[in-house]
């Protein structure tokens, strides 16, 4: 069976801030709406910004990441 297409794309490089979790999630909702699916903006939004925050909290080593705060 084939995989299915996508129909939407959009990828942008975030920096490992904490402003970038909202970053993202301000443009995932902004994007699922422009794409016609109002509906599901937030829960998008929300998945998005657990995603990133989980990404910069375990995904960064410590002590290499100026900015973050720790």
């Amino acid at each position: 069976m084939p995989a299915p297409q996508l129909t939407y794309e959009d990828k942008l490089d975030y920096t490992p801030t904490a402003r970038s979790v909202s970053l993202a999630r301000r443009r995932a909702a902004r994007l699922v709406a422009e794409w016609g699916q109002e509906g599901i903006a937030g829960d998008v939004a929300l998945i998005v910004s657990e995603l990133a925050s989980n990404a910069l909290l375990h995904g960064t080593l410590r002590g290499g990441c100026s900015g973050c705060g720790w």
